[in-house]
């Protein structure tokens, strides 16, 4: 039973993290170019866009799983991990304030803020909307 429990945890950290956001976010600063004058706003828009669209596509995988909506604490627990997560790959943060962004800061918030998650959330059953299942067409397995 301590096992099942562990596991299960284990399983909530990952749950709510917009890992498909994060790798659009990633792909796409990969693409700015450094030198680019306007590459602050650049990053911002990205980042504010990707962060509305984090909880649409959350909502879209669990529709297609057929689970309820993500509920506000949700919502904001997505936006919240994705923010870290960027804030982790440096991002926005880094470039409007350069003199207080440390990148160690960063990835021990994201380390903590993903062990408090499972505690938080106890609503989200079954694979999270952000979790790719192998084998998985429009919500049924294959």
């Amino acid at each position: 039973m301590a096992k099942q429990n562990f596991q299960d945890y284990l399983a909530k950290t990952t749950r709510l993290i917009p890992t498909q956001i994060i790798g659009a976010y990633i792909l796409i600063s990969g693409l700015i170019p450094p030198s680019s004058q306007n590459s602050k706003w650049i990053y911002t828009i990205i980042f504010a866009f990707l962060l509305i669209l984090a909880p649409i596509i959350g909502n879209k995988n669990r529709q297609k799983r057929k689970q309820s909506k993500l509920t506000w604490k949700q919502t904001v627990i997505v936006a919240i991990s994705f923010g870290l997560w960027v804030s982790c790959l440096g991002g926005p943060l880094k470039l409007w304030f350069p003199q207080y962004y440390e990148t160690w800061i960063a990835s021990i918030a994201v380390i903590m803020w993903s062990m408090i998650t499972p505690l938080l959330d106890k609503e989200t059953e079954g694979p999270g909307p952000f979790v790719f299942i192998p084998g998985e067409k429009n919500g049924e397995y294959t």
